[in-house]
């Protein structure tokens, strides 16, 4: 009985040593967490005593650190002592760092081990290693999106160009878009794009079919890109970036003869476009089949589409050849442009302009003299006619 008991108090006082015995743990911070090429960063660790009795003779080593990464202290890889730490309690000791302004986006590590030195030997050794992430800068941005505006009812292509302007590989590139109002829709296809990779600089273009609603009021309407990637630390990046999209914008004109008269043409100007235009002025310019007396240009206000309105020009014909007409306007966008139109005068029917001279009627009034000469001479003869007849009856008598 005697030896069992004492068996039994040896293993009780083992158990209690054990308990007493002090436990190191060693912790991490880096600050901060995600660093960038060109920065400083601080390494922070902590050596904890999880025991129930007091841990002396403490160290801490930085021993080693990915390149090209670098401990900005000379004797980073020696060991700092840290002291006696008390049961639970704690010690902390922070390292310097530096990454080169050129180093690659990427997870790298650095070693540290802790321990007691004790009886000139060392013993408890902890080994702990840190992750550091480094991320260049990533920035997915959407360069350009062509054409700018579009008509409703249209159907055609619409390219988006995004490009990686930052430092760094961009991942699985997911995206999608949307248009307020749903006045734009994919034709034949649906709004998600997918993209396995983007290089630093690089730009991506994206083709995509497109409806736009017959009943698609005219207005900026936003276009909202959103979409996710990872970067070359794995960290997925969320994209919300929003551009402003035309709905409206230009028309088309049609000009044709609707009269001639005299010197005057009469033109039907009508709004052939979908979109209203305001501001409309039409005009004659310089060119080598016509020429304008008086004004070149009229004003007519602002056609709805399918309107139209007349304008009047005094013309005169210089040679062979169709008017050409000039449309300007303001268009739905707030832009200024111009349609131009060629008309033949000749092939209408409707009446012939007279030809170069000093006026626009001069064809008419040289025929006008040309009558008068023809009645003079008409006289004449009637008058030495008679004459003749008088001599010859007297000459009979």
């Amino acid at each position: 009985m005697n030896v069992a008991l004492f068996i039994f108090l040896a293993l009780l006082g083992m158990a209690g040593s054990a308990e007493a015995a002090a436990t190191l743990g060693v912790s991490s911070e880096l600050i901060p967490s995600t660093l960038l090429p060109g920065n400083d960063g601080f390494l922070k660790i902590t050596v904890s005593n999880n025991g129930t009795t007091a841990a002396p003779h403490l160290y801490v080593k930085a021993e080693s650190i990915d390149s090209p990464l670098s401990f900005t202290e000379e004797k980073a890889s020696s060991a700092r002592y840290l002291g006696d730490v008390e049961a639970k309690g704690s010690v902390s000791t922070t390292y310097k760092f530096a990454v080169p302004l050129d180093t690659p986006s990427g997870l790298y590590s650095a070693k540290v081990i802790a321990y007691q030195y004790t009886d000139m030997q060392i013993s408890k050794t902890v080994v702990q290693y840190v992750i550091v992430p480094i991320q260049a800068l990533a920035t997915l941005s959407i360069k350009s999106i062509k054409p700018s505006s579009f008509r409703p009812g249209e159907s055609t292509a619409m390219e988006i160009v995004i490009q990686n302007t930052g430092d760094s590989k961009l991942n699985n590139l997911l995206l999608s878009w949307k248009i307020e109002d749903d006045v734009v829709l994919p034709h034949g296809a649906d709004n998600k794009i997918s993209i396995s990779s983007l290089e630093p600089g690089s730009e991506y273009k994206i083709t995509i079919p497109i409806a736009v609603g017959t009943e698609a009021v005219p207005n900026v309407y936003p276009l909202t890109v959103i979409g996710s990637y990872t970067d070359q630390t794995g960290t997925l990046v969320s994209l919300n970036s929003t551009v402003g999209l035309t709905i409206g914008g230009t028309t088309d004109f049609g000009v044709s003869l609707q009269q001639v008269s005299g010197g005057t043409v009469t033109l039907s100007v009508a709004n052939i476009g979908i979109n209203k235009a305001v501001a409309i002025s039409v005009k004659i310019p310089e060119q080598e089949a016509f020429a304008v007396e008086g004004a070149s240009e009229v004003f007519l206000g602002n056609l709805n589409s399918g309107d139209y309105t007349v304008a009047s020009f005094r013309l005169k014909s210089k040679g062979e050849g169709s008017l050409i007409v000039e449309v300007y306007y303001t268009d739905t966008a707030g832009n200024r442009d111009m349609v131009r139109n060629d008309v033949d005068i000749y092939a209408s029917g409707l009446g012939q302009l007279q030809g170069s001279g000093s006026g626009f009627m001069e064809g008419q009034h040289s025929e006008s003299k040309s009558g008068l000469n023809y009645i003079v001479i008409g006289a004449a003869g009637i008058a030495v006619t008679l004459v003749i007849w008088r001599l010859r009856s007297r000459g009979n008598k």
